[in-house]
């Protein structure tokens, strides 16, 4: 699924309301552009079930809060508030839950979906901490994913 979003050839727009846990979260935030309800909470709760995360959250999240925040929210489930999100950079815009859609399809975001296809992937992959083509970023992400999913198999932990 991460692969398929990844080879997305226009820009994604995520518009997030409420709760998201695990792959949910981790699927948002993958877009290129992403804007949060102020009712929004972000997290990966698997330390809470007593799994370990290994959805691609464990991989991407790092890369867009920083190591050390991200140790904190996996091991603790803690949830990231929408204002939160933004202070930080996960998020590019918090509005009031009742604005989201319109906002996610204002004439501003509106110009990001008209940009030329060649242009949109060159600045979304271009901007991607690892790979120089939407195939390397995926298969650097397929890669941490196998990593993550072989530590837990060794220490007889479920990966969701």
């Amino acid at each position: 699924m991460v692969e398929n979003i990844l080879n997305i050839r226009a820009p994604v727009i995520s518009a997030v309301r409420g709760r998201v846990h695990g792959m949910a979260a981790t699927i948002a935030l993958f877009g290129d552009v992403v804007i949060a309800g102020d009712d929004a909470e972000f997290l990966d709760d698997h330390v809470v079930q007593g799994n370990v995360a290994g959805d691609g959250g464990a991989c991407m999240w790092p890369l867009l809060i920083g190591p050390a925040r991200v140790k904190w929210h996996l091991m603790t489930g803690d949830a990231i508030s929408a204002g939160e999100a933004e202070r930080i950079g996960l998020v590019n815009k918090v509005v009031p839950a009742a604005e989201l859609m319109p906002t996610a399809l204002a004439a501003e975001v509106r110009r990001v979906i008209a940009l030329p296809e060649v242009t949109a992937r060159m600045m979304s992959v271009g901007t991607e901490p690892r790979g120089n083509t939407p195939e390397e970023f995926a298969a650097w992400i397929r890669s941490e994913m196998v990593k993550w999913a072989d530590i837990a198999r060794t220490a007889n932990i479920r990966v969701d």
